[in-house]
């Protein structure tokens, strides 16, 4: 690493002086151009203290008017949802009770589908002409 930057202050150096041995500026133009291109500097440097200056404010200007509105703000909704859920929570459990119920009887039902399906079986299958056919409980019932 010290040998690059030998090598970079070197170059540096021989490049500065053949830009000074052989440019067709004279002393004052070089002066003049030099007092510039420093003006130029300084006034942009000016420019940008006065806009991160303007930035700050901005920021704390955002920062007042944040605490100000979206903090009450939060707090409102906050408010707002809670009694929401307050006045809601009686008719969501009264909903919640029904759809149970409502599960409860289709459950049922079911149930006493498949119950009289077993039954329909046992009692014979109906032919073709529409008669039931005696099942075979039925006529194990008869040979007795």
């Amino acid at each position: 690493m010290p040998k690059f930057k030998t090598g970079f202050l070197l170059g540096a150096l021989v490049g500065t002086c053949y830009v000074l041995l052989t440019t067709k500026k004279s002393g004052p133009e070089r002066i003049e151009g030099f007092a510039n291109y420093s003006k130029d500097v300084t006034g942009a440097t000016q420019d940008m203290q006065h806009a991160v200056k303007r930035l700050g404010s901005a920021l704390t200007d955002l920062q007042k008017e944040i605490k100000e509105t979206l903090q009450p703000t939060v707090k409102d909704i906050t408010d707002e949802v809670n009694d929401f859920q307050f006045q809601t929570e009686a008719h969501s459990n009264a909903l919640q009770t029904q759809l149970d119920q409502i599960a409860s009887t289709i459950d049922d039902i079911n149930r006493d589908a498949k119950n009289g399906d077993a039954k329909a079986a046992d009692a014979g299958t109906p032919t073709a002409d529409g008669a039931n056919e005696p099942s075979a409980k039925d006529s194990d019932n008869a040979a007795e």
